[in-house]
């Protein structure tokens, strides 16, 4: 008997997206470290800088649920804030990347994002090697991928002497389909911090 073909599906992320200035700043790093390193894999694929928080696996035809599914999670974020980070790091010497500062409300608060997006988004498979799971998710901004062991050692060499920088403003969120990269759909974070009660009074004054 003829084994059942897989179901084609492709790999969905969803992602913070940052202002103008910070995304520059973050760019900019991106393509020294191409320079210095020799791996041009981000900057080749023209992904803009980001901080993922989550990848699912979507099957053919499931396209409008995902959508609808970031939807629902995009009204769940609330406010534009701001992420502190803590320095640089690295996975296994092959990814260099901007951490979020552990310990900080902006680490708490992606952390908890990353949860809720699991929950809504709990009819798709995870993907992303299972980094993304909650009980796994560590809170990062890659600056560099898929490095060699000798692109990584220059790669590591450079952002050690480089000055990185201290946050980025968190703007609003996409939806992205991976491999090719394309922005599916892009809502922009309220900038207003105060609930609708809060904002009624003080008009009221």
């Amino acid at each position: 008997m003829q084994k059942s073909r897989k179901a084609a599906r492709s790999t969905y992320a969803v992602s913070l997206c940052f202002d103008d200035f910070s995304a520059d700043e973050i760019f900019a790093l991106e393509k020294a470290l191409a320079v210095a390193s020799g791996n041009d894999y981000l900057v080749k694929n023209a992904v803009p800088p980001h901080l993922t928080l989550g990848m699912f696996h979507v099957a053919e035809g499931d396209e409008a649920k995902v959508r609808e599914a970031f939807e629902d999670f995009a009204k769940s974020v609330g406010h534009s804030f701001s992420l502190d980070f803590g320095g640089f790091d690295s996975f296994l010497e092959k990814v260099i990347f901007l951490s979020v500062k552990d310990g900080s409300p902006s680490f708490s608060r992606v952390k908890a994002l990353n949860s809720k997006l699991h929950e809504i988004f709990f009819a798709f498979e995870p993907g992303g090697n299972k980094n993304y799971l909650p009980e796994r998710f560590l809170p990062h901004v890659a600056l560099a991928l898929k490095l060699s062991p000798e692109q990584f050692l220059k790669g590591r060499n450079l952002i050690s002497e480089t000055r990185l920088p201290q946050n980025a403003k968190v703007l609003a969120v996409s939806l992205w389909q991976c491999r090719p990269y394309k922005e599916i759909c892009r809502i922009p974070l309220s900038t207003d911090s105060l609930s609708p009660e809060q904002r009624h009074k003080n008009m009221s004054a």
